[in-house]
């Protein structure tokens, strides 16, 4: 009976001991990550992504960052004679860690992520769309592009809803007026175009990843060139001398930056990639307006520069994870308590696997008067890439509209887009419609195109699916749809 004990004792102390070992390597593991994971955004957790995930794409680009480049050449990661020149500074020539840290922490990471990520929290019942009616706008003229909606806007002025397209060589816009192609235009040399030419034409100069610095920006001020893909601009008095400054967000790729132009003068407010959207508000009420900005692409983060005499002041308001890929910002006073808040989407998954994510929707980041922000509320939807805040109802408080692009095949007909009706402090109905089969939600801008004292959608269509390969640029667009009009009822 002794012997009995005596050897269940031992094989106890070894399990523990055992444990003890792992948890010691893992906790090594999870200390190194907070290390070395943290110089350049916030810390991801291992369950953020699936194992597969990690294992063949996401830990070898981290490794590479550091010069570790495994089966691969620093060559491979540096691409083309085109791209080598733009990443020799991302890609160190020799190693910038040891390799025993980098196992510890590649193996903690696929040690604790799971085989596949779990299912997020059941949103609440999508109920019919009943305060908008959906119009379907088409080109029907034999000169059609091909529907690839890389951008949408309503121009107030005019009525007309602007479109800008992807076109084979060069951009191209179109202007529709009571829902029918009032103007055309080709943007020669300039692919794709960003945004339609209300207050400048902006060209990413390249709709795929890269960093060989294509992009355009002309505007009746200023013409830039050799811009790193840029996402966005705007003019801005953030020093407060009564000159407005132009603002750049050049989103670029492995390298890109957030730039300031004054008087010829550039300025780099921010050296890091991701710059996607720009927005102005007088967040701490002095009577200036702020700027805001949302940055993706690796560290995601929402930042503000304060307005102020001589220099503007720099902050950090949020930070998220660097897979939640965020797609866009808007600012309003959600819970109507006097500050402005922070209206946050993410869902751009066009990086690697296209998976499912639970942590992909609609966020609302409350203000706490002390120009502070913490997540409030939450709406799951799969690939999120934008939103629009209005009182769309008009019932004094605020509504949200979005869409999603880069959504599950069985999800897209009734998740592409959703209208969240604000009916109590911070309680939302969700609402939505079935869409049509080949159309793919990329843009939406809110608007009164009718004139009729309330604000309308249009969502743009970019009729193909990028993680399925770049879709027909030269084909016919005839027929096709370019646009949905959501047409508010009112009350």
């Amino acid at each position: 009976m002794k012997k009995l004990q005596v050897f269940i004792f031992l094989v106890l102390l070894s399990f523990l001991l055992v444990r003890c070992q792992e948890e010691r390597v893992d906790s090594a593991g999870e200390r190194l990550a907070k290390i070395y994971c943290t110089s350049c955004h916030l810390l991801p957790s291992p369950k953020d992504l699936n194992r597969e995930i990690w294992v063949t794409e996401v830990l070898p680009q981290m490794a590479a960052f550091y010069g570790l480049y495994g089966n691969k050449s620093r060559a491979d990661y540096l691409g083309s004679s085109q791209e080598a020149p733009f990443l020799a500074d991302v890609y160190p020539e020799s190693p910038l860690l040891d390799a025993a840290v980098w196992d510890t922490i590649f193996n903690y990471y696929v040690e604790q992520s799971p085989d596949r990520l779990g299912k997020p929290t059941s949103p609440p019942t999508v109920f019919e769309l009943k305060q908008f009616q959906q119009k379907l706008i088409r080109d029907d003229s034999d000169e059609a592009y091909p529907a690839l909606a890389t951008s949408i806007a309503v121009d107030e002025g005019t009525g007309e809803v602007v479109v800008a397209s992807l076109l084979a060589a060069n951009g191209g816009q179109r202007r529709f007026l009571n829902q029918r192609v009032s103007t055309r235009e080709d943007f020669v040399g300039i692919q794709p175009t960003l945004r339609p030419a209300l207050t400048g034409r902006l060209s990413m100069g390249s709709l795929i990843p890269s960093d060989v610095p294509r992009g355009t920006l002309i505007t009746d001020k200023d013409t830039l060139k050799q811009l790193l893909r840029p996402l966005d601009f705007l003019y801005w008095d953030g020093n407060q001398n009564g000159t407005q400054e132009l603002i750049i967000a050049e989103y670029g790729n492995m390298t890109g930056r957030l730039s300031s132009y004054d008087g010829g003068q550039k300025t780099i407010l921010s050296p890091t990639p991701g710059a996607l959207r720009l927005r102005l508000a007088d967040l701490d009420e002095d009577g200036y307006e702020d700027l805001l900005v949302l940055f993706a692409q690796g560290d995601e983060r929402i930042e503000v520069w304060y307005s102020r005499p001589g220099k503007p002041e720099r902050k950090l308001l949020h930070r998220f994870p660097p897979s939640f890929g965020s797609s866009d910002l808007q600012v309003a006073d959600i819970d109507a308590d006097g500050d402005l808040d922070l209206i946050h989407s993410c869902g751009d998954n066009y990086d690697y696997q296209p998976i499912p994510k639970p942590y992909h929707g609609v966020r609302v980041l409350l203000n706490d008067g002390r120009g502070d922000f913490s997540e409030a509320w939450f709406y799951h939807l799969d690939g999120a890439y934008g939103a629009e805040v209005d009182d769309f109802d008009g019932d004094g408080d605020q509504d949200i509209a979005a869409i999603a692009y880069f959504i599950p095949p069985d999800k897209r007909a009734l998740n592409s887009f959703v209208y969240l009706e604000q009916t109590g402090p911070m309680e939302f109905k969700a609402q939505g419609f079935e869409k049509q089969p080949g159309l793919h939600y990329i843009c939406l801008d809110k608007g009164d195109p009718d004139g009729d004292g309330d604000q309308d959608i249009v969502i743009g269509n970019f009729s193909g699916y990028l993680p399925d390969g770049m879709p027909n640029t030269r084909r016919s667009g005839k027929g096709e749809v370019v646009y949905v009009w959501l047409e508010n009822v009112g009350k």
